[in-house]
């Protein structure tokens, strides 16, 4: 963990293909508790290149910041 500096989200599914942040299958809760627990204090980027993020960015955007910000503040970040 010492040597992390950056961490860079993205959700899948089950099969590969790209999912809104929270549709799909990682662990994104555990990632950050993890991050909390270890004091780290660096970039965590968001990206979304799911079929509804192409069809309509600034909507899917806002959805994304507004489910990552209620999973920071529910991993106490």
């Amino acid at each position: 963990r010492d040597i992390i500096r950056h961490v860079h989200f993205k959700d899948m599914n089950t099969d590969g293909g790209w999912e809104v942040m929270g549709e799909g299958v990682i662990d994104f809760a555990g990632i950050l508790r993890y991050l909390a627990e270890t004091g780290y204090e660096d970039w965590v980027v968001v990206e979304d290149e799911s079929p509804s993020a192409e069809q309509n960015p600034d909507a899917i955007a806002a959805q994304d910041a507004i489910y990552m910000q209620n999973l920071f503040k529910s991993c106490g970040l």
